[in-house]
């Protein structure tokens, strides 16, 4: 119970966040604001996607896994803190908005295909020539801990 865990100790503590971040705020203020928080649903909702289609896929070859590899860029490219950051800056925020918005359609281009059992080999080869980042990555690492 909470009560009983309160009174465990008669001393209170007050504590204040350590000046540690690299962003202008010292902590980290910036990743979430007014004009970016719309941004995490999306990158909550693709990785909890991106974990189930490990477990739909937990061991398939060649295109299907190729497809599934350009998946998990995805997610990777989608949680950059970047993206946050940038959409906080007016010279930036139309950029950062796009980039954004087309990791989330790229993904679901993946994830659909998936789905429907019909890779396009061709969105796949233009995906990995435009966004070469991550080459050697294996979509398993979104797999749940056992």
């Amino acid at each position: 119970m909470p009560s009983t865990a309160a009174n465990l100790s008669k001393q209170l503590y007050t504590i204040k966040p350590f000046f540690s971040s690299f962003l202008r705020s010292g902590y980290a203020a910036e990743l979430l604001t007014k004009d970016n928080d719309w941004m995490y649903r999306y990158i909550l909702k693709i990785t909890e996607r991106m974990i189930g289609l490990v477990e739909m896929f937990p061991a398939d070859g060649s295109l299907k896994e190729r497809v599934l590899n350009a998946a998990a860029r995805e997610v990777l490219l989608l949680q950059s803190l970047y993206w946050p950051i940038y959409i906080n800056d007016p010279q930036l925020r139309d950029f950062a908005k796009r980039r954004f918005i087309e990791h989330v359609n790229s993904f679901t281009a993946a994830y659909e295909a998936l789905g429907a059992d019909s890779p396009d080999a061709k969105w796949l080869s233009e995906r990995e020539s435009k966004y070469p980042v991550f080459k050697d990555i294996n979509y398993r690492i979104f797999s749940r801990k056992k």
